[in-house]
């Protein structure tokens, strides 16, 4: 079995959606003739879940180095910031270049895999490559210069640099969607760069069955996450805002379900009418999140405040496989709304147009009250996302750039 040395900063127990990319991965590897050690970062965790765990393959070395960055007080960083650049995560580098080396020189690892953000993971993974000669691939489960938020970041002239280099000395590119791929080839060889998407894991979903009857007195809309820029229920809740308002009998027919971190109420405080109708339950368990979601008659999904790019959400694949209709709103039609129509069971609006976010509103209350809701949507689209098949796409990557280096 070949070895493979995967520099990730986030990895359970911590838990949240930056994990699951990686972690599954790990889990499906040594399918594929590939043994998994992982370097991750020893931090404040946030975030834990246990149960997470459970997906890592007993042969899976476990490796940490402490990221000494995260433990300056907020007020010191202020004044020196250059040392955080490209981000809060940069001063790992002084010690997992180190523990990375030190790994590949010991167990005579053949690859290295490094998957951001955070994106100091991919500079720590170039010089981790250079100092050791192994061929190296970059995985961006977000863009970086081209991501919405890049335009807050400090020192864009230097970060940019950076991804250059990142770009041009990796083996190859892997990344969730073809909107990053096309920017990528702006700076880099388009043949180095492959769409890898995120998915979902039927193992995950357990004994959940799939729920087709709807609930009887209330439609239940139901989100799990972080309400962020990018994943932002402004526009959401102003549009519901308005519609309750017009017709006060709507606030009785629908229910919204909210799953995630306390933070999630603050974007809720100025629509006193939604604050009838918003149950907000607090972070749970992957699998009992799955769970819980799956007892909802629709699934809301969010990626907006977009100017110039369009984001796939990670938990929407897992929405795939539960089959249920999903409530979108985005910026514009592009990638997303098409993935979205090609599955069929969608209802989307645009917070550059509220009005459309108002009609789909009331087109999914519409359809819940006649019974109308169930798009059939088949297995074959749905497939094309089970985790194993991604990782088996990744293990022939590693495949192919390993053969690449001995030539």
């Amino acid at each position: 079995m070949k070895k493979v040395l995967i520099l990730a900063y986030h990895f359970p127990p911590e838990g949240g959606p930056a994990v699951q990319r990686v972690l599954k991965f790990v889990k499906y590897l040594p399918r594929y003739d590939y043994c998994p050690l992982v370097l991750s970062a020893k931090h404040p965790l946030k975030t834990i879940d246990p149960t997470l765990v459970d997906d890592i393959p007993a042969q899976t070395s476990l490796f940490q180095a402490k990221d000494w960055g995260a433990y300056v007080p907020h007020d010191i960083k202020k004044f020196i910031k250059r040392m955080y650049i490209p981000d809060n995560q940069a001063m790992w580098k002084y010690t997992a270049v180190k523990k990375g080396i030190e790994i590949i020189s010991r167990e005579s690892v053949p690859l290295l895999f490094s998957s951001s953000p955070p994106h100091s993971v991919q500079v720590i993974a170039k010089e981790i490559a250079q100092r050791t000669g192994v061929p190296w691939i970059a995985d961006f489960r977000d863009e970086w210069t081209f991501d919405p938020n890049f335009h807050s970041s400090s020192f864009k002239k230097t970060q940019a640099e950076m991804e250059r280099e990142v770009l041009h000395e990796c083996s190859a590119i892997t990344t969730v969607q073809n909107n990053a791929r096309e920017n990528f080839c702006k700076t880099t060889d388009r043949k180095k760069i492959f769409v890898i998407r995120n998915g979902f894991d039927p193992d995950d979903f357990g004994a959940i069955e799939h729920r087709t009857q709807m609930n009887p007195e209330r439609l239940i809309l139901a989100y799990s996450g972080r309400f962020t820029v990018k994943s932002s229920p402004e526009s959401f809740f102003q549009a519901l805002d308005s519609v309750c308002n017009h017709d006060h009998t709507i606030k009785q027919l629908i229910g919204i379900r909210i799953i995630g971190k306390s933070g999630n109420k603050e974007w809720i405080k100025k629509y006193p009418i939604l604050h009838e109708i918003a149950e907000f339950i607090p972070y749970q368990p992957h699998k009992k999140c799955l769970s819980m979601l799956n007892q909802a008659d629709a699934l809301l999904l969010l990626a907006n405040n977009l100017k110039h790019a369009d984001v796939l959400p990670a938990k929407m694949y897992e929405y795939f496989y539960l089959k249920k209709p999903i409530f979108a709103v985005t910026s514009y039609p592009g990638e997303l709304t098409s993935l979205l129509k090609e599955y069929g069971n969608a209802y989307i609006g645009y917070d550059t147009n509220i009005k459309t976010i108002e009609d789909s509103i009331l087109k999914l209350l519409s359809d819940w009250q006649n019974d109308t809701m169930r798009e059939s949507v088949t297995g074959n689209f749905v497939n094309r996302f089970h985790r194993e098949r991604l990782t088996q796409y990744l293990a022939a990557l590693f495949d192919r750039v390993i053969d690449s280096s001995h030539n």
